[in-house]
């Protein structure tokens, strides 16, 4: 049974533990604000933040954050790095003197490590002060950190038939509307332009540290090939190779994130981890591409205790 609402009811009438630090006597009137919940260093919280966050004891952890909007007509960019718990949720709710309002179900996405995800809040959501509330099926607070970050939709111009709406971060990191609404993403199909067609051959996040080959099927062979997809759990210090049909296809050219970055994390070691999704693209060889089934696998260097992969496709360019 799915677990119920924080109740509000409840929110007035407990007395709750503070999270994330102390306030500090000055605060600060920033678009940007990173809360770090493991640092334990006293922080100064902005303006638009009305104190502390407080945590709620009962079995499913709920931890509500006083937000007082801001009189601007922006809208609130809510990146959340957590650790997704297997067959466990993380869900994101407004609450304020009127309403109850479910924002997103499930943060996680079924990858069972450390993720990141980002949520945009429309400004028409806040109709006046309030909460915005976490909620996970743990006894335990899953959140890391939380970047939030006050700004209003652009569009990109993403091929010759049609702009998109979207969010460009602070770290240069460009969202669209439909990946960061709160809604389950939409299963793509075959995508015609011209003469390339892009295939979807994964979409969901795979786990496939222990071994996964995906396949995909041609009835002819192509001019180009490329294929792209998005990588999580892979140090920025490490490589990945393509293995097309028992050949190796070559290494993945991976994104290399901004360093500005809250995701970055250096080791001691000299390797530098990265909590998110990197896009990672390879031009492929023809010539290891067959009619009818093509297997393909991939391979970290050094091998990764923890890698998963999504949004796995296939661009084909035929004569």
């Amino acid at each position: 049974m799915r677990p119920p609402f924080f109740d509000r009811n409840v929110l007035a009438s407990l007395a709750f533990l503070a999270i994330g630090g102390s306030l500090s006597n000055s605060s600060l009137a920033a678009d940007t604000f990173l809360q770090d919940f493991s640092s334990g260093l006293e922080v100064d919280l902005p303006q638009w933040m009305g104190g502390l966050p407080f945590a709620m004891p009962a079995k499913h952890s709920t931890v509500s954050f006083p937000i007082q909007p801001p009189e601007t007509d922006e809208d609130l960019l809510v990146t959340v790095f957590f650790s997704e718990q297997p067959g466990g949720f993380l869900r994101v709710f407004w609450v304020d003197g009127r309403n109850q309002q479910m924002l997103c179900e499930n943060l996680n996405e079924g990858i069972g490590m450390n993720n990141r995800r980002t949520l945009v809040i429309k400004r028409s959501v806040f109709e006046g002060e309030g909460f915005l509330t976490f909620q996970s099926s743990e006894p335990f607070f899953l959140v890391q950190r939380i970047l939030w970050q006050w700004t209003r939709p652009q569009a990109a111009y993403l091929d010759d038939t049609y702009f998109a709406g979207g969010f460009l971060t602070r770290s240069s990191e460009w969202l669209r509307d439909d990946e960061i609404d709160g809604f389950p993403a939409t299963k793509p199909s075959d995508n015609w332009l011209n003469d390339v067609v892009t295939a979807p051959i994964s979409t969901d996040p795979v786990r496939i540290e222990q071994g996964v080959v995906f396949s995909a099927d041609l009835q002819e062979l192509p001019k180009l090939a490329r294929v792209k997809l998005k990588v999580s759990g892979l140090a920025v210090t490490s490589r990945l190779r393509l293995w097309l049909n028992g050949q190796d296809a070559g290494e993945v050219s991976l994104g290399v994130p901004d360093l500005t970055d809250p995701g970055l994390a250096p080791a001691e070691d000299g390797s530098v981890h990265f909590t998110g999704w990197r896009e990672g693209t390879l031009l492929v060889n023809i010539k290891l591409l067959s009619i009818g089934e093509n297997r393909f696998q991939f391979d970290a260097e050094p091998q990764a205790t923890r890698m998963a992969v999504k949004d796995f496709d296939l661009q084909l360019q035929y004569p």
